[in-house]
Parts: C-alpha cells; structure tokens; sequence
C-alpha cells in the first residue's frame, strides 16, 4: 500500500510549559511521527479560537491533551467528532472525562489495588493503614472510601480529617499517635503543600513510622517506597493509545492505567530501622541510597 501523500496531522495541547508536560510532548510526538503523524505542539494558553478553529478544518485532525487543566478544556471545546486523547491526567472521571464526548485517556493514578498490593510486598506485617483525607471534599470522602475497600481482610484504616484539625502539623501527629504502621499518601494540592509534605515526612523519621508516596519526588523527598510516574512513558501511552484508536481496535471510551515504577528510599529504611525484601530491591528501578 503506498503511503499517504500528507500526513495526518494531530494538535498536541500542554496544559503549561512545565517540564514533565514538555517530556510528555516530546515523547508523544516522537511516537506519532514514527506512526506518520505530524505534530503540532501549544501550550492551552495560545490554544485559542483561533487555533481551534485552523486545526478543525482538516476532519482528519486528532488531539492530544497533556494535564489535567488541558484536557478539560479540549474536552468541552472540541467537537465529538474529532478524536480526542489525554495523558498526565489524575481522576479523570472526578474532572468530568468520561461523561459528554467521548475521549480516550491515561490516568496518572496507579490502581489502589496495586499500591496495597505494593506496601504488603515491602511491609509484610502492616495491619493499620493511615491516611489524611478532607471532609470537606466529596472526592476526597470518596477516595477514603475507596481505599477502606481495597485493603485485604483483617487490615484497619485509620483516616484523619485534615480540615477539623487546627493545623495540618496538629492533623498529622493525630494520624501518627493512632499506632499505625504506614501512612498512604495521593495527589491532592489542596492537602499536600510543600509545608505538610515536610510535617508528614519528619514526622516519619521522628517516630521510625514509613510513609508510602504517591510520586518519585515524595520518596526522594524522605517516604520509604512508593510509585513513580514517568512523563515520558505517559507520552508513548498516549501515542499508542491513539494509534489503536485510529487503527479501530478501540471503539468505547477508555481510561488506561498508566506504567509506573517502583520507588524505594534506602537512606530512609535505615534511619527508621526497616529491612525491605531483597526481591523489592532487585525490581525497583528507582533506588535513592548515599552516595
């Protein structure tokens, strides 16, 4: 078959100019070129009618979205008719993804399954999960709520309400006096800033209790183990999302867990006395230890 005289062209949309947005790109459009698609790459700031309305003349044009705040706006702007992918994206069904037209994406969030399964492989003898969660957030109640139910039987949750706590520092020595034997973490801006972020990791050190983090930042910042998020392999995700897409092999709405790889901080298992099976250490591919 002989090849197409143009290629088909795709308008990949970065939420903003931050590196992990740029190496998603990057990586898409090395993917897709290979597939013969051309890309053209923006930031949504300069996505404006404008530019909406240039890549809508071409039928054959698709869309990547990458981050959250991208693939919200290209959700409610580009017409159902014109395929639409997102990648770097948490809770995509909390911002609205899977209802309306319908889009095909990556999530950024490693099933909560795999994460359990993850903390039982490293700490065979935890029992008493801990976690601070917002009341004030229906989706917050929801993911507490969502986590209650992946622990295996005979686990405990213990969940503190960060926003009936005087202070997140006080909030977190709540979650700490209740005797548990690691703190589960995920991304929620709205309750790990910078400054609780450092209360929640010294308070670790301090009482030699593990903290499981939700990126590779958190763990090189001082939790024990957690999930690391590459924005290069959500890129190639994405791109070989959308050439199953464009090839048919998918006709339904999806949202694709994403690779992740596992991340240990060795520094820390000594300064809280934990000894982490040999089999974890072998497979982990993020390994923070001293020079």
């Amino acid at each position: 078959m002989c090849a197409p005289a143009y290629a088909e062209e795709v308008f990949a949309v970065l939420s903003s100019d931050a590196a992990p947005y740029e190496a998603a790109g990057e990586t898409l459009k090395k993917e897709l070129g290979s597939s013969g698609l051309k890309v053209r790459t923006l930031e949504l700031k300069d996505f404006d009618d404008g530019a909406l309305k240039k890549a809508l003349t071409d039928a054959t044009t698709r869309f990547v979205a990458i981050g959250s705040d991208a693939a919200v706006a290209l959700q409610k702007r580009v017409p159902a008719s014109h395929v639409l992918v997102y990648c770097m994206v948490s809770d995509p069904a909390g911002l609205g993804l899977t209802a309306g037209r319908a889009s095909y994406g990556v999530d950024t969030l490693v099933p909560l399954k795999t994460q359990i399964e993850l903390i039982d492989e490293a700490l065979p003898k935890t029992r008493m999960v801990g976690m601070l969660y917002r009341s004030d957030s229906a989706e917050s109640v929801k993911l507490q709520q969502s986590v209650q139910a992946a622990l295996p039987a005979g686990w405990t949750l213990e969940a503190v309400a960060a926003d009936k706590s005087s202070s997140m520092s006080k909030a977190v020595d709540t979650l700490f006096d209740r005797k548990i034997d690691v703190v589960w973490t995920a991304p929620d801006s709205a309750l790990y800033d910078q400054a609780t972020v450092r209360s929640l990791l010294l308070a670790s050190l301090r009482r030699k209790i593990p903290v499981f983090g939700y990126s590779l930042a958190f763990v090189k910042a001082g939790a024990l183990l957690g999930v690391a998020i590459d924005p290069q392999t959500q890129g190639k995700q994405a791109a070989n999302l959308l050439d199953r897409v464009r090839a048919g092999k998918i006709a339904a709405p999806v949202v694709e867990s994403p690779e992740f790889e596992i991340a240990v901080n060795l520094i820390v298992a000594e300064r809280i006395s934990v000894t982490l099976p040999e089999k974890l250490i072998s497979k982990t591919k993020q390994l923070i230890k001293a020079k």
